[in-house]
């Protein structure tokens, strides 16, 4: 568009003008071949109609299933990610994509049988048919509509009457097929399982037994749950006393004694245990600066729940009380107070060694206990690494048994992956053959045959056609045009066409070359109106005749002159030195 705005009127008119040259052109070559064309177009039609009534009838039945294309199951999330090992080996407990299920009714499987039932159906009827499995599987049409899950199956035959029995057949052999396929699958996911859990119950047996053999003979046993010692390879010295003085919960390291755990403990006792003992000393070394203080002494042999049961604490509390009443009745001096005071001091002095006795069995305690926990350190990954592979082992294990249960699941609650929505039906028409569809193809068919033909048959006969061609080719313009069937002038009327031509050539007279096939006796009646003009005037059909001082103008009938003898023409009158005027031109349009 932006070309044409900067091209001038004139340059327009020039495009328009060729166009419209060239379409006249396209119409003329129809128009001169019509009759051509019009019997080849016909005959092609005719045949073509023939063939639609003849051509046996195709019938087509169709049914439509929705397909289930939801891929989880329900099952899924019963045991967490226990689907793991059943993904693992290919089981899928979901509906399968609807690619696969389209996937499953073309595949050759479903439809074997199906063809094979055809092809015995048809052998009754025309025993000389050779049906072949794969041109038979194009008359069946497997397509999920867009953007759904429907499942259009459609089949075409010529014979009527088995369509329906094969859409029947297909729908049956599709559900054996799934229904057979999950089974299969069902089958061979049990079979894995049972196998596997057969391989891991021996497995974590062993690794289980492992475990504990090597925990027996490096005496990793001989701490209880709150870090007590079980065993009697820890010695009994002091046990007595000891036993008569019970650890706080708060000071013991509570250890599991799993065997799957991921850490031992043991470190740990033995490191609370070196704790306490630090522990332990510094509390001596506070009683040891206590003094004669009763009051601290009172408190600190409180604390000590061994220490207390003896009742020394309560005894030194009475004594103080004692010793308050006397002051207030005595003085100091009194011998009263001084014997009470020898008593306290006496009781303080015994509360002080008994409780650094309890405190020194406690650290005795605590040194065996750190001496029970204390291990190589190999022993220790060791029993980790056992520790692990017996745990891994169960895991495995439990994992596996869950997943033989969500197959069972699976089984019992197997269903169809698809839904028959419509029964299979036979279209009330046939589909085909087409008759106008038929007869418009023959009519399309024949319009190109016969172009082509009337094309080639013009090529051939080498006969001009196109006006603007012989004026290209004789370097020449067309004077007028004479419809020869009713003697029209079709340029201008024979006035203007005389007065046209005596304006170019004032002798008044004319001699006119004839070229092509063309009748002298047909175009000398068109030339009468020189005679009834007094204008003198002759036809020749050479060159040879004519004369130098004359006026000449080429005489012709379009559609009867060739390439060649236009061609030769122009080199006579190149070589006699002959300019003629123009073209009279007859035509029979």
């Amino acid at each position: 568009m932006p070309l044409i705005k900067n091209m001038d009127k004139e340059s327009i008119n020039q495009i328009y003008s060729n166009d419209f040259k060239e379409l006249k052109k396209f119409l003329n070559f129809f128009t001169r071949n019509k009759k051509t064309i019009i019997k080849i177009t016909t005959t092609f039609f005719v045949l073509s109609i023939m063939y639609g009534f003849l051509k046996k009838k195709t019938w087509e039945g169709q049914f439509e299933i929705v397909l289930d294309s939801d891929t989880t199951s329900s099952s899924s999330n019963l045991f967490g990610n226990g689907l793991s090992a059943i993904n693992l080996i290919g089981f899928n407990t979901g509906a399968s994509s609807l690619d696969t299920e389209v996937g499953i009714l073309k595949s050759p499987s479903v439809l074997m049988p199906i063809f094979d039932f055809v092809k015995i159906s048809k052998e009754k009827t025309s025993p000389e048919k050779n049906l072949n499995f794969t041109n038979w599987r194009k008359s069946l049409s497997v397509k999920l509509r867009d953007k759904t899950s429907i499942l259009d199956i459609k089949y075409r035959d010529k014979d009527k009457n088995i369509i329906i029995p094969v859409l029947e057949k297909v729908t049956f052999a599709y559900q054996k097929y799934s229904g057979k396929n999950k089974k299969r699958e069902f089958s061979l996911a049990k079979q894995y399982l049972k196998n596997q859990i057969s391989i891991y119950k021996l497995k974590s047996s062993n690794s289980l037994k492992q475990l504990q053999d090597y925990a027996m003979q490096q005496d990793l046993t001989i701490i209880d749950l709150y870090g007590r010692r079980t065993s009697s390879s820890i010695s009994n010295e002091n046990t007595t006393e000891s036993q008569n003085l019970p650890l706080d919960n708060s000071q013991r390291s509570p250890i599991k004694t799993n065997n799957f755990i991921e850490n031992l403990g043991i470190e740990e006792i033995r490191v609370n245990a070196a704790n306490r003992i630090r522990n332990i000393d510094s509390q001596i070394k506070k009683i040891e600066a206590l003094g004669q203080d009763p009051q601290q002494v009172e408190y600190f042999g409180s604390t000590i729940e061994a220490l207390k049961n003896t009742g020394l604490p309560q005894k030194l509390s009475e004594i103080d009380e004692e010793l308050i009443l006397l002051r207030s009745k005595y003085s100091e001096k009194d011998r009263s107070i001084k014997t009470i005071l020898e008593r306290r001091k006496l009781l303080i002095d015994l509360l002080k060694k008994r409780s650094i006795g309890f405190l020194k069995s406690e650290r005795i305690y605590q040194e065996s206990i750190m001496e029970a926990a204390s291990r190589p350190s190999g022993v220790i990954l060791k029993y980790k690494e056992l520790s692990r592979i017996a745990n891994r082992d169960e895991n495995t294990l439990i994992e596996l048994e869950n997943n033989l249960r969500v197959v069972n699941l699976e089984q019992a609650r197997m269903e169809d992956p698809w839904e028959l929505i419509s029964k299979p039906t036979l279209k009330k028409e046939a589909i085909s053959p087409k008759k106008g569809r038929i007869g418009l193809i023959g009519i399309i068919l024949g319009l190109f045959f016969s172009s082509i033909f009337a094309f080639f048959k013009e090529q051939k006969s080498s006969l001009i056609y196109e006006e603007d061609t012989l004026e290209s080719l004789l370097d020449l313009r067309i004077l007028e045009k004479i419809n020869i069937l009713n003697g029209t002038f079709i340029k201008n009327n024979k006035e203007i066409f005389l007065n046209e031509i005596l304006e170019l050539n004032p002798k008044q007279f004319f001699s006119f070359i004839k070229v092509g096939s063309i009748n002298l006796d047909e175009s000398s009646k068109y030339l009468n109106i020189f005679k009834k003009n007094e204008i003198k005037y002759r036809i020749y059909d050479s060159l040879n005749n004519i004369k130098d001082n004359e006026t000449t103008i080429i005489i012709m009938r379009i559609g009867k002159v060739s390439y060649s003898e236009i061609i030769s023409l122009k080199e006579r009158l190149i070589r006699k030195n002959i300019n003629p005027m123009g073209i009279l031109l007859f035509t029979d349009k």
